[in-house]
């Protein structure tokens, strides 16, 4: 019996021991944080796409059909009052910029950090036309020009801060492979890639061993 007991507790702490091995292998340290606040940087000579005020929220959402109200703040009846936005609570913002490089003026609405993997989603990308938002249905300009039709589940759900940049009067869109990836912080493996959107067209123009390349 005697053996039997030191055997069980041998194997415990063992256990504990491997464990404790793993998570020091897998924990992030300063050089990983360093490599991960390194790569997000912009290029020279970029600027980062503004965020809209809380009061300029307030006047885009209540220019949208009600319809894309309910798909965007779907669970969230709270942000249908007056159009009413809340960005701390929920983690929606929505930025202005010229994002599909039409030379007219759209709003892009981000859901950042949701869920318990911490995910970015782009919610939607509206223009504004003779007083209207019109949807540009970027999730279906993803899914025809990188993915061959594959849906959003097979592209990036994380984004760089800041996600957008213009750098020569054109417009580009960030995403990154999660950095954290498998709960191993490899800073080797961390990967921003960058992307140009104009009009039906979305393509990547760095780096090689991203997405639709």
């Amino acid at each position: 019996m005697k053996i039997n007991k030191y055997l069980s507790l041998f194997i415990l702490l063992f256990s504990l021991a491997h464990i404790e091995i793993t998570l020091a292998q897998t924990a992030p340290n300063e050089d990983y944080f360093n490599a991960l606040k390194e790569i997000q940087q912009l290029p020279k000579n970029a600027t980062a796409i503004s965020e809209c005020s809380l009061a300029e929220e307030k006047a885009i959402v209540r220019q949208l059909d009600p319809k894309e109200v309910d798909a965007i703040f779907i669970g969230k009846p709270q942000l249908h009052a007056a159009g009413f936005m809340s960005n701390n609570d929920d983690n929606i913002k929505i930025y202005k910029g010229y994002f599909s490089n039409s030379g007219k003026m759209e709003y892009l609405f981000l859901a950042e950090g949701g869920g318990s993997m911490s995910t970015d989603t782009i919610l939607g990308v509206y223009q504004l036309s003779n007083g209207h938002l019109i949807n540009l249905h970027f999730d279906n300009i993803v899914v025809k020009n990188i993915l061959g039709g594959k849906d959003l589940s097979h592209f990036y759900i994380w984004m760089p801060k800041p996600f957008a940049y213009v750098q020569n009067n054109k417009t580009y869109l960030r995403y990154m492979n999660y950095p954290a990836q498998k709960y191993s912080y490899d800073k080797t493996k961390l990967l921003v890639c960058t992307y140009l959107w104009e009009g039906r067209n979305f393509k990547l123009v760095d780096p090689k061993n991203c997405i639709g390349h």
